[in-house]
């Protein structure tokens, strides 16, 4: 009893409890934001593709910006900084829906202009949360825990599966909850407890933040050139940011590690205000992050992580409109998405013993490998009675034409953020494929199986970087990577938006597969890598 107590009152109960709470909140969010986003602009999407286009566009130019930010401030100040922001935008945006909702019941309503101006405010809002959130999840996630675990003795493994398993959770749960709300009290309930609960969750959130950061005494201490490497912690010397020092280091080292170091030197520099002249240079620091994040061999785990967006194998909008259109139920594409969760939180269970057992870089092959494996499924269905596959039709065919009532249709994907389109009523009355189900099915089947591949390569690629990137350059590597998963999720929105109809899917699979198999090529040429190195250093 003792023994719990402790831990209760320890900084490892005190993480995980915000996590949930910073988890269960952004849930509940994003799906009721989705709800808002209908019900302000019936009968259309441009407000929801207004929203995915800003948020892509803002996550791929600001995501490092918001990483050397992270880098440049201490780290309290950066977690709560971001944290209370995140939550003041979506408080605010939440207030302007209910006035919104408000004003649209009256017999006036809103429309022209002050309708547009709503939806600008709602957007930019929605969008500034996000960057914020980026902000948070590279503070607490990328950097916090490494500091953790270095200080408990605690195994990163251990930390980032519980990490995954709490999202997991959150993802299956706080959209019942939120639907509920909103089904059984309204709209302008909704909005009201979403900001409540968003409000209580900041002090909340406040309060275990900064017990964690007494509780760690290596929090407290300046961000250095640290590598974290689970037994053992690679320390490099850090330099003073002044004239003098950076002359002396700079006469005693080669030519070819000058930038480097002189990179380091900069970036020990306190934070600056904020002017156009230094928002000028954060475009800068982009072309900077791009040489420090190649700098690492890590590098191939990353690039396999960004392929893995590259894909309609999951359940975001696209896969969902198609099995809609082959006759799947929505009752029942919940019910599949909430299985796969639960593999994804099995892979969380099991990921720190197959660590334990094969290390991280093999467990990233093994993970991907299971992935493909699975996936090859979804190839296969292309195939099988029932698909609609045929590259033959020619939709500009009159009577086919005619016979197809194609609606687009911008979805927010599940798993990893972004707006795709698909066309979720192509299915001609005329060419309606025989009765059969078992093409679906398959392919269903392969994606819900692949989800514990999927989440193990998650949470081992994302621990390589935790293990491998030094705590000085956390922010900005991490922001670069989510930017470049930001790039691969707009390549797959290119890609099905010149692709859309559900005669057409089965190229979307097959260059879906092309691309996850391309990410287990990336991390093998990672693990061969390492073990080239691990073995030369044996050597000697």
């Amino acid at each position: 009893m003792s023994s719990v107590i402790q831990w209760l009152k320890g900084a490892n109960f005190a993480i995980y409890a915000c996590h949930f709470l910073a988890s269960w909140s952004g849930r509940m969010w994003m799906f009721s934001l989705g709800v808002f986003f209908i019900s302000i602009a019936p009968g259309s999407l441009q407000l929801s593709a207004a929203y995915g286009l800003a948020n892509g566009a803002s996550v791929l130019l600001f995501g490092t910006v918001v990483g050397d930010w992270v880098d440049r401030t201490p780290r309290l100040k950066a977690a709560l900084a971001s944290m209370i922001m995140q939550y003041s935008f979506v408080i605010c945006c939440a207030c302007v829906v209910l006035v919104f909702l408000f004003l649209s019941s009256e017999k006036s309503g809103v429309d022209g202009d002050l309708k547009k101006t709503f939806y600008g405010i709602i957007t930019v809002l929605s969008v500034l949360s996000r960057l914020m959130k980026i902000g948070r999840v590279i503070v607490i996630e990328r950097d916090w825990i490494v500091e953790i675990a270095r200080s408990k003795n605690t195994a990163l493994s251990v930390m980032t599966s519980t990490f995954r398993r709490i999202d997991l959770v959150t993802k299956i749960l706080a959209p019942i909850i939120s639907g509920a709300i909103l089904s059984y009290a309204g709209l302008k309930p909704g909005c009201v407890f979403i900001a409540g609960w968003t409000l209580v969750s900041i002090f909340i959130e406040c309060f275990l933040i900064r017990r964690v950061y007494n509780i760690v005494p290596v929090l407290n201490e300046k961000k250095n050139s640290t590598i974290y490497t689970g037994a053992s912690v690679n320390i490099k010397p850090e330099f003073e940011n002044t004239q003098e020092t950076r002359k002396e280091l700079l006469s005693t080292t080669n030519d070819n590690d000058k930038d480097k170091i002189s990179y380091t030197i900069e970036d020990e520099r306190p934070p600056e205000s904020w002017s156009p002249v230094r928002l000028l240079a954060n475009f800068i620091i982009i072309y900077k992050t791009f040489r420090t994040y190649f700098s690492y061999d890590v590098k191939w785990a990353g690039l396999a992580l960004a392929a893995l967006y590259m894909t309609v194998l999951g359940f975001d909008g696209v896969t969902i409109g198609y099995a809609t259109t082959q006759g799947l139920s929505e009752s029942l594409l919940g019910i599949l998405m909430g299985v796969g969760a639960a593999f994804g939180i099995c892979a969380t269970f099991a990921y720190p013993y197959i660590v334990k057992r094969l290390g991280l870089a093999r467990t990233g092959v093994l993970a991907l490998g299971m992935q493909v494996t699975c996936l090859t499924l979804c190839v296969i269905s292309v195939f099988l009675p029932g698909s609609p596959f045929d590259l033959s039709y020619s939709g500009e065919d009159k009577n086919q034409t005619s016979s197809h009532n194609c609606s687009s249709a911008m979805n927010e994907t599940s798993d990893y953020s972004s707006t795709t389109m698909v066309n979720t009523s192509c299915v001609s009355p005329d060419d309606e494929v025989a009765k059969s189900m078992i093409s679906i099915y398959v392919m269903m089947t392969g994606i819900v199986t692949a989800r514990f591949g999927l989440w193990t390569a998650d949470l081992t690629i994302i621990q390589l970087f935790l293990e491998r990137v030094k705590t000085s350059e956390r922010g900005v590597v991490n922001g670069f990577q989510s930017s470049l998963n930001q790039l691969m999720d707009f390549l797959k929105y290119a890609i099905v938006a010149s692709i859309p109809f559900a005669h057409q899917f089965g190229l979307l699979v097959f260059i879906s597969f092309s691309f996850i198999c391309t990410g287990w090529s990336l991390m093998v040429v990672y693990c061969v890598k390492n073990w080239r190195k691990s073995q030369k250093a044996l050597r000697y």
